[in-house]
């Protein structure tokens, strides 16, 4: 008895015999259940810790405090990390989503911001004849106006003096000194005051309206099937005519490669490669000085450091260039921004981006899930092989352009790298194989030279028109459209118009020996070629050229050099 009421009197002996209650469990489901009902985890964790909390507070009272069982609030966020991972697939979709419509919205904006920020390519300021450098294009024809005198006289430059052996010879005496002594008793009476000076004026006159030029024949393959064959009669005369053609390529090739040997001893400022599909201009001493619009640097190219710059580019001779290890740049897309047309196409990079050196733009491509890809890509590659052959279609890299073409010109600055371009443009120019390279063009292009070189013939700029009109007072058009002058500077107000090639620095010597005959003058500016001004990215004027010039004599004091005043139309 005595040990079953000690039995029975023991403490808690009830709560001992007595299995504890079963905690509340959740799975997974219940979750997933409760969250699709529209319930909190708290309503549910409070709901469960009320049903369990008085049978088991006796219970968890005796329990020693290192083995406490845990509260099952503090194993919720398990639960609850586990159920985010099987959460439903539709809903993590449309979260990814809009965490992805919110990112595109951030880079918008931000883009936004800096092509705001960023400073728009404003007219830049040129008050220098230095800066008419700065415009690298060939231009075709020139407009000159002034109202002090008349320009008759450009229609009887002596015809020696446009030759370089002439213009090198001693002009104290000879026939072309009594020539050109002659032009001045007749037109210029004004410089018989010293006639040495006046003969050498004028060669340096004539040497700037002049330029060098080979034209570019067809190949071999290609200009003996234009030749009729009733023409060839026999297999010789058909030979004949082969060997007639390769050896005016041959001739060709010795030009192409005496305008580098001659420009690296200092004998060429600058020449031009007029193809079918791109121009190049290759620059040394004596041309420049610019300022580059990517770097704010100005630069001015020597013999020891030319440049080069080939525009429009394709994206098949960009291929060409990179298979074969030539070293270019592009310019950065706010430049080309700046142009009238829309930038926004394939083929171009995105705005406040900086195309790498070396960079290879890829064509537009079809898009995947269209059903018009495989066509699309059969007619861009079509219209790839005419634009190759000749025929006058658009290429794909022009299609939806809109008003003009895309600036893909390419820079080239250092010796090595001028020198590998015109290597690799060589080789594929002739037909040789190349990595990359697209089928040799039908013709070879113009090569183009302010000074004589190999197998080179001499062009002068022709003098399209002449006129003279009689003003009482002199009203110089200036580039801005305004009027300048003297009225008592003379009556005579002329104009002339000349069509040829001039290049950038022989347009600078030729308005700068003006200013002897003329206190006031403006001169316009025409294209050479349907190429157009995207050369002149890589200076200050980016998408623009320079379309007019005026100078006039802001005054001059005895043993001190006059000033002049230069104004620039700067347009697209």
């Amino acid at each position: 008895m005595e040990g079953g009421g000690e039995k029975h009197g023991l403490p808690g002996a009830a709560a001992q015999e007595q299995p504890p209650l079963k905690r509340a469990r959740r799975t997974t489901s219940d979750f997933l259940k409760a969250r699709r009902q529209g319930l909190t985890s708290g309503g549910l964790e409070l709901q469960v810790h009320s049903e369990a909390s008085d049978a088991t507070s006796s219970a968890l009272a005796q329990q020693p405090q290192d083995l406490a069982i845990p509260s099952f609030s503090s194993i919720e966020p398990l639960f609850e990390s586990f159920a985010g991972e099987v959460a439903d697939p539709a809903k993590e979709f449309e979260v990814s989503q809009r965490h992805a419509a919110e990112a595109r919205q951030d880079r918008y904006a931000a883009l936004s911001r800096r092509q705001d920020t960023a400073p728009q390519f404003a007219i830049p300021e040129l008050c220098r004849s230095e800066d008419i450098a700065c415009d690298l294009t060939l231009r075709q024809g020139l407009r000159l106006a002034t109202p002090h005198a008349s320009l008759r006289w450009l229609r009887r430059l002596p015809a020696a003096l446009r030759c370089q052996s002439m213009r090198s010879q001693d002009l104290s005496k000879g026939h072309v000194r009594d020539a050109a002594l002659e032009l001045c008793e007749a037109s210029l009476p004004q410089l018989l005051s010293d006639p040495d000076k006046a003969v050498a004026w004028l060669a340096r006159v004539a040497a700037c309206l002049s330029w060098y030029e080979v034209e570019g024949p067809l190949l071999p393959s290609i200009g003996s099937e234009s030749i009729p064959t009733a023409s060839m009669g026999t297999a010789v005369a058909s030979a004949a005519l082969q060997k007639e053609a390769q050896r005016r390529v041959e001739e060709w090739d010795e030009s192409y490669r005496s305008l580098w040997l001659l420009m690296r001893q200092g004998m060429l400022p600058s020449f031009g490669i007029i193809a079918e599909r791109f121009t190049v201009m290759v620059f040394s001493e004596g041309t420049g000085p610019w300022t580059s619009p990517m770097t704010g640097e100005t630069f001015k190219p020597s013999q020891a450091q030319p440049c080069a710059v080939l525009w429009p580019s394709s994206y098949e001779l960009r291929s060409v260039l990179q298979e074969n290890h030539v070293h270019f740049e592009m310019a950065a897309a706010s430049v080309q921004a700046g142009f009238p047309w829309a930038p926004g196409v394939a083929g171009q990079l995105a705005p406040d981006e900086t195309a790498a050196a070396g960079s290879l733009v890829a064509p537009p491509a079809a898009d995947p899930g269209s059903r018009l890809g495989t066509s699309e890509d059969m007619v861009q590659t079509d219209l790839r092989e005419l634009r190759r052959d000749g025929e006058a279609v658009l290429a794909p890299e022009e299609l939806g352009r809109g008003a003009g073409p895309a600036v893909s010109a390419l820079w080239f600055e250092g010796s090595w790298r001028v020198h590998a371009l015109l290597d690799v443009l060589r080789q594929q120019m002739l037909g040789h194989p190349l990595p990359s390279s697209p089928p040799a063009p039908r013709r070879l292009p113009l090569l183009l030279a302010p000074a004589p070189f190999a197998n080179a013939s001499v062009k002068s700029a022709e003098v399209v028109k002449t006129q003279t009109t009689s003003a009482p007072a002199s009203t110089a058009p200036t580039a801005a459209g305004s009027t300048s002058g003297d009225p008592a500077a003379g009556a005579s107000h002329g104009v002339a118009e000349l069509r040829g090639c001039f290049f950038p620095s022989q347009v600078r010597r030729f308005l700068e020996l003006l200013r002897v005959l003329l206190p006031s003058f403006s001169c316009e500016f025409h294209l050479a070629h349907r190429h157009g001004a995207g050369a002149n990215v890589f200076t200050q004027l980016g998408p623009r050229r320079i379309e007019a010039v005026s100078c006039e004599c802001t005054g001059a004091s005895p043993g001190k050099p006059a000033d002049w005043k230069w104004e620039f139309r700067v347009g697209q």
